[in-house]
């Protein structure tokens, strides 16, 4: 009987941009009942935005609830490539293997999704294994067929010719790879590292 009401005092809190208050009713309404994959993911986002802003100490603990609500989220509604998009890019950024099962099920859901394959490239193209001897553990060629699948579905995703680049660099294609980058920095001009390669 709780829930209802909850669910419109999150709403409210929601529209104030209240989000410590939105946060705790958020968290009561799944304590109850936690079949809301939106909710879980809207926690997620909210999570995760406070990992990246959070000091040293305190990241793992956000970016952990980011992990576990996206994890329920992508659970309850399994069809959903947002879900499985945002679970992928979060255990990429822990350097899990299972984010790849997690984009090749995104692209299953949304074979348009230039973040996606992007995302897939990146994962790949940055993946090590082994102890001081690392080793990448997939092919270029794989590499490249995302990142030109990336680019071909959105020309102006800046992630996806940042790695190209990045691939080209490895590969020993330094025109490529300045014109990748050269492209980077012009739809991105926060990109540092693009402007870093750039510079070496």
């Amino acid at each position: 009987a709780q829930v209802p009401v909850l669910l419109k005092l999150a709403d409210t809190y929601r529209k104030e941009g209240n989000e410590g208050k939105f946060i705790e009713t958020a968290e009561q309404i799944l304590a109850i009942d936690p079949k809301y994959p939106d909710l879980h993911f809207e926690l997620a986002v909210i999570y995760e935005k406070k990992a990246n802003e959070a000091n040293e100490a305190e990241p793992n603990l956000w970016f952990t609830k980011a992990v576990e609500r996206t994890y329920q989220a992508a659970m309850l509604a399994p069809n959903n490539a947002k879900y499985r998009l945002k679970l992928a890019d979060l255990y990429a950024k822990q350097g899990k293997l299972k984010a790849i099962k997690e984009y090749d099920d995104a692209i299953a859901l949304a074979p348009d999704s230039a973040e996606a394959y992007a995302g897939r490239a990146a994962f790949m193209l940055n993946y090590q294994f082994g102890g001081t001897q690392k080793a990448l553990l997939y092919r270029p060629e794989d590499i490249l067929a995302d990142l030109q699948q990336a680019i071909q579905l959105n020309p102006n995703l800046a992630s996806a010719h940042y790695s190209l680049g990045v691939a080209y660099d490895r590969m020993g294609y330094i025109n490529k790879a300045i014109s990748e980058f050269e492209t980077t920095v012009k739809l991105d001009e926060t990109n540092y590292r693009a402007n870093l390669y750039l510079a070496e």
